[in-house]
């Protein structure tokens, strides 16, 4: 029981943001055109349903078939950081040097190459943890 409340609260606490974000998107709606919003949840629907989607579930049917269990779950963590750094970071480096960045410090910035260091990063953090568990794993069972 306690597991099903916490996920009716979870639930109810995403419902609450989606209307506070739809919310303000219509409070605060001088720069948001009604047509090219509706354009843009389209295509965000249509570009998450065939392309992210799938893409997602084949590359974790690939990790499930060519990984071991124990590091499948380090690799799953891992690629789920850099997919969601990476989603912020694909709009910045599409808009590289356009005339709403707000300084030249930050049109100046080589928004792959920072990607890839945090990238990279994540790789060498989920390395070493992967190596600390197997020792721990080594460690505590008998011999």
């Amino acid at each position: 029981m306690p597991e099903r409340l916490a996920r009716g609260v979870i639930g109810l606490l995403g419902l609450v943001a989606a209307a506070w974000g739809l919310r303000l998107l219509w409070v605060d709606r001088p720069y948001i055109k009604t047509l090219n919003f509706g354009e843009w949840l389209i295509s965000g629907i249509l570009l998450h349903d065939l392309i992210i989607a799938n893409v997602v579930l084949l590359v974790g049917w690939l990790l499930a078939k060519l990984l071991p269990p124990h590091l499948r779950g380090f690799v799953q963590g891992a690629l789920l950081v850099i997919a969601l750094v990476g989603s912020v970071a694909f709009f910045v480096v599409w808009r590289q040097g356009t005339a709403s960045s707000p300084s030249l410090a930050l049109l100046r910035q080589n928004y792959v190459a920072n990607f890839g260091i945090i990238a990279a990063v994540v790789v060498v953090c989920t390395a070493v943890l992967y190596v600390l568990s197997l020792r721990t794993m080594r460690k505590s069972r008998p011999e």
